[in-house]
């Protein structure tokens, strides 16, 4: 009875963890001066939602549906708390200019992104939570490839079977 995460699931391989909140599609919009983000989340248990951005990039005007919520500095992170129950956080962005990059919460799994109207079908994220807007240097892409393999094995019988595997191997833009 005096377990605080008895309704929070926990991870397959560590039985002591707790998952208290569950973030659903992170939906960035970054344009020239500003930029918005919205964000719904399942709240199993009283917890801190971390937010996109840091320091630099702080989020303002944060809403828990209609409801200002007041964003709080947790190691660096912006986070909110919110109580149990299914929520959709917005909030936005202000900027001179776009910035490089925005840190991503590691707990968010899914991502979209849009630049100056236009969705980014790839967005660049990288291992270490940032999400790229732009790049002020040029790096070499690499270059394009493709690979393509046929294996075939006859097999003798009644019926006579034609089996067929192709191994496609893709890299590049």
């Amino acid at each position: 009875w005096q377990d605080i995460h008895r309704d929070c699931p926990t991870p397959y391989n560590d039985a002591k963890a707790h998952l208290c909140f569950w973030p659903s599609e992170l939906q960035v919009t970054a344009e020239p001066k500003s930029g918005a983000f919205a964000l719904d989340v399942m709240v199993a248990h009283e917890a801190w939602v971390p937010l996109p951005g840091n320091r630099d990039t702080w989020p303002l005007e944060v809403r828990a549906g209609d409801t200002p919520v007041p964003v709080v500095d947790r190691s660096g992170v912006p986070s909110v708390k919110l109580e149990a129950g299914a929520h959709r956080l917005a909030g936005a962005f202000r900027w001179d200019e776009v910035p490089q990059r925005i840190p991503i919460p590691k707990s968010i799994g899914l991502l979209t992104l849009t630049l100056d109207g236009k969705a980014v079908e790839i967005p660049n994220w990288d291992p270490e939570g940032f999400l790229w807007l732009k790049r002020t240097r040029s790096e070499e892409a690499d270059k394009d490839f493709l690979a393509v393999q046929v294996y075939r094995v006859i097999e003798d019988g009644i019926p006579m079977w034609l089996r067929t595997e192709i191994e496609i191997s893709v890299s590049g833009k």
